[in-house]
Protein backbone atom coordinates (compact mmCIF):
# COMPACT_ATOMS: atom_id res chain seq x y z
CA UNK A 1 0.00 0.00 0.00
CA UNK A 2 1.32 3.51 -0.75
CA UNK A 3 2.28 5.60 2.25
CA UNK A 4 0.06 8.54 3.06
CA UNK A 5 0.34 11.74 5.06
CA UNK A 6 -2.01 13.77 7.18
CA UNK A 7 -0.95 17.00 5.46
CA UNK A 8 -3.55 16.92 2.70
CA UNK A 9 -5.25 20.28 3.07
CA UNK A 10 -4.67 23.26 0.80
CA UNK A 11 -2.28 25.98 1.94
CA UNK A 12 -1.82 29.50 0.59
CA UNK A 13 1.45 29.80 -1.32
CA UNK A 14 3.43 32.28 0.70
CA UNK A 15 4.06 35.58 -1.07
CA UNK A 16 1.56 34.90 -3.85
CA UNK A 17 -2.05 35.97 -3.57
CA UNK A 18 -4.68 33.65 -5.05
CA UNK A 19 -2.31 30.71 -5.37
CA UNK A 20 -2.71 27.54 -3.30
CA UNK A 21 -0.36 24.63 -2.65
CA UNK A 22 -1.77 21.14 -2.18
CA UNK A 23 -1.30 17.47 -2.90
CA UNK A 24 -1.87 16.20 -6.45
CA UNK A 25 -4.84 13.92 -7.12
CA UNK A 26 -4.65 11.03 -9.61
CA UNK A 27 -7.00 12.64 -12.11
CA UNK A 28 -4.83 15.77 -12.16
CA UNK A 29 -1.59 14.03 -13.18
CA UNK A 30 -2.26 14.44 -16.95
CA UNK A 31 -2.23 18.24 -16.43
CA UNK A 32 1.13 17.91 -14.66
CA UNK A 33 2.38 15.79 -17.58
CA UNK A 34 1.48 18.59 -19.99
CA UNK A 35 3.50 21.09 -17.94
CA UNK A 36 6.39 18.60 -17.70
CA UNK A 37 6.48 18.23 -21.49
CA UNK A 38 6.53 22.01 -21.95
CA UNK A 39 9.21 22.54 -19.27
CA UNK A 40 11.91 19.96 -20.08
CA UNK A 41 13.67 18.82 -23.25
CA UNK A 42 12.23 15.62 -24.68
CA UNK A 43 15.19 13.53 -23.49
CA UNK A 44 14.80 14.85 -19.91
CA UNK A 45 11.03 15.03 -19.43
CA UNK A 46 9.28 12.29 -17.47
CA UNK A 47 6.57 10.45 -19.38
CA UNK A 48 2.90 10.60 -18.33
CA UNK A 49 3.22 6.97 -17.27
CA UNK A 50 6.21 7.76 -15.03
CA UNK A 51 4.40 10.67 -13.37
CA UNK A 52 1.33 8.47 -12.82
CA UNK A 53 3.55 5.81 -11.22
CA UNK A 54 5.13 8.37 -8.88
CA UNK A 55 1.72 9.68 -7.82
CA UNK A 56 0.44 6.15 -7.24
CA UNK A 57 3.34 4.88 -5.11
CA UNK A 58 4.07 8.10 -3.19
CA UNK A 59 1.04 10.45 -3.37
CA UNK A 60 2.24 12.50 -0.39
CA UNK A 61 5.35 13.49 -2.39
CA UNK A 62 3.46 14.94 -5.37
CA UNK A 63 2.33 18.55 -4.75
CA UNK A 64 1.13 21.28 -7.06
CA UNK A 65 0.31 24.98 -7.19
CA UNK A 66 -3.10 26.08 -8.41
CA UNK A 67 -4.78 29.36 -9.06
CA UNK A 68 -7.53 29.92 -6.48
CA UNK A 69 -11.09 30.91 -7.35
CA UNK A 70 -13.66 31.38 -4.56
CA UNK A 71 -11.69 29.11 -2.27
CA UNK A 72 -11.45 26.31 -4.86
CA UNK A 73 -8.46 25.16 -6.87
CA UNK A 74 -8.54 26.34 -10.48
CA UNK A 75 -5.74 25.91 -13.01
CA UNK A 76 -2.58 23.94 -12.25
CA UNK A 77 0.47 26.13 -12.92
CA UNK A 78 3.34 24.16 -11.34
CA UNK A 79 4.31 21.09 -9.36
CA UNK A 80 7.05 19.24 -7.45
CA UNK A 81 7.28 15.44 -7.45
CA UNK A 82 9.59 13.03 -5.63
CA UNK A 83 10.02 9.41 -4.63
CA UNK A 84 11.96 7.89 -1.74
CA UNK A 85 15.27 6.02 -1.95
CA UNK A 86 18.09 4.75 0.25
CA UNK A 87 21.51 6.39 0.23
CA UNK A 88 23.06 9.83 0.35
CA UNK A 89 23.28 10.46 -3.42
CA UNK A 90 20.91 10.30 -6.36
CA UNK A 91 21.44 7.14 -8.40
CA UNK A 92 20.06 5.98 -11.74
CA UNK A 93 17.83 3.51 -9.89
CA UNK A 94 16.33 6.24 -7.70
CA UNK A 95 15.20 8.02 -10.86
CA UNK A 96 12.78 5.23 -11.73
CA UNK A 97 11.87 3.39 -8.49
CA UNK A 98 10.29 4.24 -5.14
CA UNK A 99 11.70 2.56 -2.01
CA UNK A 100 9.24 2.52 0.88
CA UNK A 101 10.93 3.60 4.09
CA UNK A 102 13.79 5.22 2.16
CA UNK A 103 15.88 7.77 4.06
CA UNK A 104 16.20 10.16 1.09
CA UNK A 105 13.52 12.14 -0.73
CA UNK A 106 14.61 12.40 -4.37
CA UNK A 107 13.09 15.33 -6.23
CA UNK A 108 12.57 14.47 -9.91
CA UNK A 109 10.69 17.47 -11.30
CA UNK A 110 10.20 21.11 -10.35
CA UNK A 111 8.13 22.63 -13.11
CA UNK A 112 6.24 25.92 -13.55
CA UNK A 113 4.24 26.56 -16.70
CA UNK A 114 5.75 29.20 -19.00
CA UNK A 115 3.14 32.00 -18.46
CA UNK A 116 3.77 31.86 -14.68
CA UNK A 117 7.57 31.88 -14.70
CA UNK A 118 9.88 34.65 -13.44
CA UNK A 119 7.46 35.55 -10.64
CA UNK A 120 9.21 33.70 -7.80
CA UNK A 121 6.65 30.88 -7.88
CA UNK A 122 9.23 28.10 -8.28
CA UNK A 123 11.19 29.32 -5.26
CA UNK A 124 8.05 29.68 -3.13
CA UNK A 125 6.82 26.26 -4.27
CA UNK A 126 10.09 24.48 -3.39
CA UNK A 127 10.21 26.21 0.01
CA UNK A 128 6.62 25.16 0.69
CA UNK A 129 7.49 21.61 -0.37
CA UNK A 130 10.50 21.49 1.98
CA UNK A 131 8.39 22.83 4.86
CA UNK A 132 5.68 20.25 4.16
CA UNK A 133 8.06 17.28 4.12
CA UNK A 134 9.90 18.62 7.18
CA UNK A 135 6.64 18.77 9.17
CA UNK A 136 5.23 15.46 7.84
CA UNK A 137 4.62 12.95 10.63
CA UNK A 138 3.57 10.16 8.24
CA UNK A 139 5.80 7.15 7.46
CA UNK A 140 7.69 8.87 4.64
CA UNK A 141 8.31 12.06 6.59
CA UNK A 142 9.54 10.20 9.67
CA UNK A 143 11.94 8.07 7.64
CA UNK A 144 13.45 10.85 5.55
CA UNK A 145 16.82 12.25 6.63
CA UNK A 146 17.63 14.30 3.57
CA UNK A 147 16.24 15.70 0.33
CA UNK A 148 18.22 15.19 -2.89
CA UNK A 149 18.01 16.57 -6.40
CA UNK A 150 20.11 17.11 -9.50
CA UNK A 151 20.17 20.45 -11.32
CA UNK A 152 21.85 22.17 -14.21
CA UNK A 153 24.28 24.99 -13.39
CA UNK A 154 21.87 27.90 -14.11
CA UNK A 155 19.44 26.63 -11.45
CA UNK A 156 21.90 26.05 -8.61
CA UNK A 157 21.25 29.55 -7.22
CA UNK A 158 17.49 28.94 -7.06
CA UNK A 159 17.89 25.80 -5.00
CA UNK A 160 20.52 27.38 -2.75
CA UNK A 161 17.89 30.00 -1.87
CA UNK A 162 15.63 27.13 -0.78
CA UNK A 163 18.23 25.64 1.57
CA UNK A 164 20.04 23.13 -0.68
CA UNK A 165 23.82 22.81 -0.87
CA UNK A 166 25.86 21.78 -3.92
CA UNK A 167 27.69 18.47 -3.47
CA UNK A 168 29.49 18.48 -6.82
CA UNK A 169 29.07 17.05 -10.34
CA UNK A 170 26.57 14.20 -10.55
CA UNK A 171 27.29 10.75 -11.94
CA UNK A 172 23.82 10.65 -13.48
CA UNK A 173 23.66 11.11 -17.23
CA UNK A 174 20.26 12.40 -18.29
CA UNK A 175 20.42 14.40 -21.51
CA UNK A 176 23.49 16.17 -22.95
CA UNK A 177 23.95 18.82 -20.24
CA UNK A 178 25.93 18.04 -17.03
CA UNK A 179 24.06 17.78 -13.73
CA UNK A 180 25.07 18.70 -10.18
CA UNK A 181 24.09 16.85 -7.01
CA UNK A 182 22.36 18.94 -4.33
CA UNK A 183 21.25 18.08 -0.80
CA UNK A 184 19.09 19.55 1.98
CA UNK A 185 19.52 18.07 5.47
CA UNK A 186 16.01 17.40 6.80
CA UNK A 187 17.26 16.50 10.27
CA UNK A 188 18.75 19.97 10.60
CA UNK A 189 15.64 21.57 9.11
CA UNK A 190 13.46 19.88 11.74
CA UNK A 191 15.32 21.47 14.63
CA UNK A 192 13.19 24.30 15.95
CA UNK A 193 14.85 27.71 15.78
CA UNK A 194 13.27 29.05 18.96
CA UNK A 195 14.07 31.55 21.70
CA UNK A 196 12.22 32.54 24.86
CA UNK A 197 12.05 36.26 25.59
CA UNK A 198 11.11 37.80 28.95
CA UNK A 199 9.30 41.03 28.07
CA UNK A 200 9.02 44.07 30.35
CA UNK A 201 12.09 43.08 32.37
CA UNK A 202 15.82 43.61 32.29
CA UNK A 203 16.43 40.37 34.19
CA UNK A 204 16.33 36.74 33.11
CA UNK A 205 13.47 34.57 34.37
CA UNK A 206 11.34 37.64 35.10
CA UNK A 207 8.77 39.73 33.27
CA UNK A 208 6.25 38.25 30.86
CA UNK A 209 7.66 35.27 28.90
CA UNK A 210 6.89 34.49 25.25
CA UNK A 211 8.40 31.97 22.87
CA UNK A 212 9.49 33.17 19.42
CA UNK A 213 10.00 30.87 16.43
CA UNK A 214 11.53 32.15 13.21
CA UNK A 215 9.24 30.17 10.91
CA UNK A 216 5.56 29.59 10.23
CA UNK A 217 6.18 26.39 8.26
CA UNK A 218 4.34 27.82 5.26
CA UNK A 219 1.31 28.83 7.35
CA UNK A 220 0.71 25.37 8.87
CA UNK A 221 -1.69 26.32 11.69
CA UNK A 222 -1.93 22.77 13.03
CA UNK A 223 1.84 22.60 13.47
CA UNK A 224 1.99 26.05 15.11
CA UNK A 225 -0.78 25.09 17.51
CA UNK A 226 1.02 21.87 18.46
CA UNK A 227 4.23 23.81 19.17
CA UNK A 228 2.33 26.36 21.30
CA UNK A 229 0.75 23.56 23.33
CA UNK A 230 4.15 21.97 23.93
CA UNK A 231 5.72 25.32 24.90
CA UNK A 232 2.87 25.86 27.39
CA UNK A 233 3.55 29.61 27.64
CA UNK A 234 0.88 32.28 27.54
CA UNK A 235 1.94 33.14 23.97
CA UNK A 236 4.12 31.70 21.24
CA UNK A 237 4.89 34.01 18.31
CA UNK A 238 5.68 32.61 14.87
CA UNK A 239 7.48 35.04 12.59
CA UNK A 240 8.68 34.60 9.03
CA UNK A 241 10.56 36.93 6.73
CA UNK A 242 8.55 38.26 3.81
CA UNK A 243 9.78 38.56 0.23
CA UNK A 244 13.07 40.45 0.05
CA UNK A 245 11.54 42.71 -2.62
CA UNK A 246 9.41 44.32 0.10
CA UNK A 247 12.41 45.25 2.24
CA UNK A 248 13.98 48.73 2.25
CA UNK A 249 17.15 50.10 3.82
CA UNK A 250 15.17 51.29 6.82
CA UNK A 251 12.42 48.66 7.19
CA UNK A 252 12.45 44.85 7.43
CA UNK A 253 9.10 43.15 6.65
CA UNK A 254 8.05 40.02 8.60
CA UNK A 255 4.83 38.06 9.01
CA UNK A 256 3.68 37.36 12.56
CA UNK A 257 1.07 35.07 14.15
CA UNK A 258 0.39 34.35 17.83
CA UNK A 259 -0.82 31.13 19.43
CA UNK A 260 -1.76 30.30 23.01
CA UNK A 261 -2.10 26.69 24.18
CA UNK A 262 -5.83 27.17 23.60
CA UNK A 263 -5.74 28.59 20.06
CA UNK A 264 -4.67 31.41 17.76
CA UNK A 265 -5.22 35.03 18.82
CA UNK A 266 -5.43 38.14 16.65
CA UNK A 267 -2.91 40.25 18.58
CA UNK A 268 -0.45 39.97 21.45
CA UNK A 269 1.60 42.94 22.58
CA UNK A 270 4.30 41.32 24.74
CA UNK A 271 4.97 38.55 22.19
CA UNK A 272 5.34 41.24 19.49
CA UNK A 273 7.79 43.09 21.72
CA UNK A 274 9.68 39.83 22.29
CA UNK A 275 9.73 39.05 18.57
CA UNK A 276 11.22 42.43 17.69
CA UNK A 277 13.89 42.04 20.39
CA UNK A 278 14.70 38.53 19.15
CA UNK A 279 15.17 39.71 15.56
CA UNK A 280 17.57 42.47 16.57
CA UNK A 281 19.32 40.38 19.23
CA UNK A 282 20.04 37.48 16.85
CA UNK A 283 21.26 39.79 14.09
CA UNK A 284 18.49 38.88 11.67
CA UNK A 285 17.59 42.56 11.41
CA UNK A 286 20.09 45.46 11.84
CA UNK A 287 19.36 47.54 14.94
CA UNK A 288 19.03 50.71 12.87
CA UNK A 289 16.20 49.16 10.81
CA UNK A 290 12.56 49.24 11.82
CA UNK A 291 10.64 45.97 11.83
CA UNK A 292 7.28 45.90 10.06
CA UNK A 293 5.11 43.01 11.24
CA UNK A 294 2.26 42.02 8.92
CA UNK A 295 -0.67 40.42 10.75
CA UNK A 296 -3.69 38.48 9.54
CA UNK A 297 -6.43 40.63 11.10
CA UNK A 298 -5.13 43.78 12.79
CA UNK A 299 -3.03 45.50 10.14
CA UNK A 300 0.66 46.42 10.23
CA UNK A 301 2.67 46.74 13.46
CA UNK A 302 5.91 48.75 13.50
CA UNK A 303 8.74 48.38 16.01
CA UNK A 304 11.91 50.46 16.35
CA UNK A 305 14.88 50.72 18.70
CA UNK A 306 14.70 53.93 20.75
CA UNK A 307 17.80 55.50 22.31
CA UNK A 308 17.66 57.25 25.70
CA UNK A 309 14.40 55.48 26.50
CA UNK A 310 15.10 55.29 30.23
CA UNK A 311 17.91 57.82 30.51
CA UNK A 312 18.65 58.56 34.15
CA UNK A 313 16.56 55.59 35.32
CA UNK A 314 18.65 52.57 34.32
CA UNK A 315 22.15 52.04 32.97
CA UNK A 316 20.63 50.60 29.79
CA UNK A 317 18.86 53.52 28.16
CA UNK A 318 17.81 51.65 25.01
CA UNK A 319 14.18 50.64 24.52
CA UNK A 320 11.71 49.54 21.86
CA UNK A 321 8.82 51.60 20.55
CA UNK A 322 5.76 49.84 19.12
CA UNK A 323 3.36 51.59 16.73
CA UNK A 324 0.05 49.70 16.45
CA UNK A 325 -3.03 50.74 14.44
CA UNK A 326 -5.62 52.58 16.52
CA UNK A 327 -8.81 50.65 17.09
CA UNK A 328 -12.05 52.23 18.25
CA UNK A 329 -13.40 51.41 21.69
CA UNK A 330 -16.98 50.39 22.34
CA UNK A 331 -18.46 52.32 25.27
CA UNK A 332 -19.78 50.16 28.09
CA UNK A 333 -23.21 51.78 27.87
CA UNK A 334 -23.83 49.71 24.78
CA UNK A 335 -22.63 46.53 26.49
CA UNK A 336 -23.51 44.37 29.46
CA UNK A 337 -23.94 46.82 32.35
CA UNK A 338 -24.01 43.99 34.86
CA UNK A 339 -20.39 43.23 34.04
CA UNK A 340 -19.54 46.92 34.55
CA UNK A 341 -20.77 46.61 38.12
CA UNK A 342 -18.85 43.36 38.56
CA UNK A 343 -15.63 44.92 37.23
CA UNK A 344 -15.71 48.00 39.46
CA UNK A 345 -16.48 45.81 42.47
CA UNK A 346 -13.64 43.39 41.68
CA UNK A 347 -11.21 46.29 41.23
CA UNK A 348 -12.21 47.78 44.57
CA UNK A 349 -13.39 51.13 43.17
CA UNK A 350 -16.67 53.02 43.22
CA UNK A 351 -18.60 53.68 40.05
CA UNK A 352 -18.24 57.44 40.53
CA UNK A 353 -14.41 56.99 40.39
CA UNK A 354 -14.65 55.53 36.87
CA UNK A 355 -14.16 58.20 34.22
CA UNK A 356 -14.59 55.85 31.29
CA UNK A 357 -15.32 52.18 30.78
CA UNK A 358 -15.41 50.40 27.43
CA UNK A 359 -14.11 47.48 25.41
CA UNK A 360 -11.91 47.00 22.43
CA UNK A 361 -13.07 45.67 19.04
CA UNK A 362 -13.70 41.99 18.37
CA UNK A 363 -10.03 41.36 17.57
CA UNK A 364 -8.92 42.67 21.01
CA UNK A 365 -12.00 42.67 23.27
CA UNK A 366 -10.23 43.77 26.47
CA UNK A 367 -12.08 45.88 29.01
CA UNK A 368 -10.57 49.37 29.52
CA UNK A 369 -11.29 51.44 32.59
CA UNK A 370 -9.97 54.96 33.15
CA UNK A 371 -10.00 55.89 36.84
CA UNK A 372 -9.33 59.07 38.73
CA UNK A 373 -5.67 59.33 39.78
CA UNK A 374 -6.65 58.93 43.44
CA UNK A 375 -8.64 55.75 42.73
CA UNK A 376 -5.82 54.35 40.60
CA UNK A 377 -3.26 55.00 43.35
CA UNK A 378 -5.34 53.01 45.85
CA UNK A 379 -6.30 50.25 43.42
CA UNK A 380 -6.68 46.90 45.20
CA UNK A 381 -8.00 44.32 42.71
CA UNK A 382 -9.55 41.07 43.86
CA UNK A 383 -8.05 38.64 41.35
CA UNK A 384 -10.40 35.86 42.36
CA UNK A 385 -13.42 38.07 41.72
CA UNK A 386 -12.00 39.09 38.33
CA UNK A 387 -11.53 35.44 37.35
CA UNK A 388 -15.17 34.73 38.20
CA UNK A 389 -16.51 37.35 35.74
CA UNK A 390 -17.82 35.40 32.76
CA UNK A 391 -17.54 35.55 29.87
CA UNK A 392 -14.15 37.30 29.94
CA UNK A 393 -12.84 37.04 26.37
CA UNK A 394 -9.43 38.57 27.08
CA UNK A 395 -8.36 40.85 29.93
CA UNK A 396 -8.84 44.08 31.86
CA UNK A 397 -6.76 47.25 31.38
CA UNK A 398 -6.85 49.96 34.06
CA UNK A 399 -5.32 53.39 33.48
CA UNK A 400 -5.42 57.00 34.65
CA UNK A 401 -4.10 60.37 33.52
CA UNK A 402 -0.46 61.15 34.31
CA UNK A 403 0.60 63.80 36.75
CA UNK A 404 1.69 66.18 34.02
CA UNK A 405 1.88 66.49 30.25
CA UNK A 406 5.41 65.08 30.17
CA UNK A 407 4.72 61.91 32.12
CA UNK A 408 4.17 58.55 30.52
CA UNK A 409 1.12 57.97 32.68
CA UNK A 410 0.26 54.68 34.33
CA UNK A 411 -1.47 51.71 32.87
CA UNK A 412 -2.27 48.04 33.20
Amino acid sequence: MPETTSLLRSKPLRGHENLIFRQMRPEEVPHAADIEARSYPEDEAASPQTLAYRQRVAPCLFWGVWTETSGEAGKLIGFVVSTAAFGEHMEEESMSNHAEGGDSICIHSVAVDAPSRRRGIARAMVRAYVDTITADQGPIGRSAKRMLLIAHAPLLGLYRQCGFEVLGPSKIVHGPEPWYDMKLDLEVARRLDIVQVDAFSGHALAGNPAAVLFTQRNGDADWMQAVAIENNLSETAFIEERDAKEATKSEAPWDIRWFTPGGEVDLCGHATLGSAHALWDTGRVPRDSKIVFHTRNVGVLRCAVVANFNAGVTSNSEGISMDFPAQNLRPAEALDMERKVDLTSALGVREDQVIFIGRGPKTTPDWLLELTPAAFASLNPNMGALERIQPMERGVIVTCAGNDAGSRGASD
